[in-house]
């Protein structure tokens, strides 16, 4: 893989990181960057990627019903990416995040919202957040 492929994937990283370690202002620029990065290039991997990233950091910043109703957009994408196992180990694990905060029928309605939602709109709409 080309090395300016990687860096989107190793912002939405880092982005996790950095909320981890309580530096938010680090985490959202690094996310902003991916997110931003991620939409440079062709097709959806990277932004379903970065969606993923960012369904983490919303959950971290206490909103999780906006990151299931993402996970739900993400999982039900018919963009092949989604059944790589990277992405799907890490939709796993912003999966269990999310309905952690979550009751169970929260958690469900949010993400049957997921699957109306628009990919683009969303990841315009993360950044516009950000």
């Amino acid at each position: 893989m080309e090395t300016s492929l990687l860096l989107p994937n190793n912002l939405n990283s880092l982005a996790i990181i950095y909320l981890q370690l309580h530096e938010e202002d680090k985490a959202f620029a690094c996310l902003r960057e991916g997110l931003e990065m991620a939409c440079r290039f062709p097709g959806s991997t990277y932004k379903l990627k970065a969606l993923v990233a960012a369904a983490r950091v919303w959950v971290l910043r206490s909103k999780p019903l906006q990151a299931a109703a993402w996970l739900g957009l993400v999982e039900n994408h018919p963009h092949p990416a989604v059944q790589m196992v990277d992405i799907n180990r890490d939709l796993q694990v912003a999966r269990g995040e999310c309905e952690a905060a979550l009751s169970p029928e929260q958690f469900t309605s949010a993400w049957e919202e997921g699957k109306t939602l628009d990919l683009d709109s969303v990841v315009a709409e993360v950044l516009s957040e950000l």
